[in-house]
């Protein structure tokens, strides 16, 4: 996948939904990646997941092991890198790119082979959303996407389903892959829906 321009970007709604229930679940922050979509200039979000990382209120950051985790899943999905050139991540509050994450999508650019990538910021105080694209080729460029948010409206009922098929799936991978930092780990405490620390 190639695009040479600023579009929107949007979200199919099972990917908003993995999106927001990864935030809301995880008492810290979490990022993750997900698959890029060229379509009738427009870029379609169509699935969001994590990886290994280490996460505090402040900052996420992969994992060697995640980033090994993403490398192992486009081998057996035979994936195109480029089709995953997209990092999400949340905050507890504030719609902005910090300076942190300035950093971070730096190093993502500068990989040799990255020819455009996605980072898209999730506000979980109040389900807000930002996106920037930057491109490499010709000459290096960063625009602040629009971000209409989803494909197609949705209902309710739509996400209480989504929430019922996948909450518990998405609880355990946060349980086994986002790190504090010192390595404890995040436990669900299923009785009042809530994550704790866990040795």
């Amino acid at each position: 996948m190639r695009f040479e321009k600023n579009l929107p970007v949007f979200l199919e709604p099972e990917a908003y939904f993995d999106l927001v229930l990864y935030a809301s679940f995880c008492p810290v922050e979490i990022s993750g990646t997900g698959k890029l979509i060229l379509e009738k200039e427009k870029i379609i979000i169509s699935e969001i997941f994590i990886v290994s990382q280490v996460c505090s209120p402040f900052f996420t950051v992969w994992t060697t092991q995640g980033q090994i985790e993403i490398r192992d899943y486009l081998r057996e999905k035979k994936e195109d890198f480029s089709n995953y050139a997209f990092w999400w991540h949340s905050h507890l509050a504030g719609k902005w790119w910090s300076e942190l994450d300035f950093k971070m999508i730096k190093k993502f650019c500068s990989q040799p082979f990255v020819e455009q990538w996605v980072s898209l910021l999730y506000e979980k105080k109040t389900g807000e959303m930002i996106a920037r694209i930057d491109l490499m080729q010709p000459k290096r460029k960063t625009f602040d996407a629009i971000i209409p948010r989803l494909t197609r409206l949705f209902r309710v009922e739509e996400f209480l389903s989504h929430q019922s098929r996948r909450g518990v799936q998405i609880q355990t991978e946060i349980e086994n892959k986002v790190f504090l930092p010192g390595g404890m780990k995040l436990k669900f405490r299923r009785k009042n829906g809530r994550f704790f620390k866990a040795a």
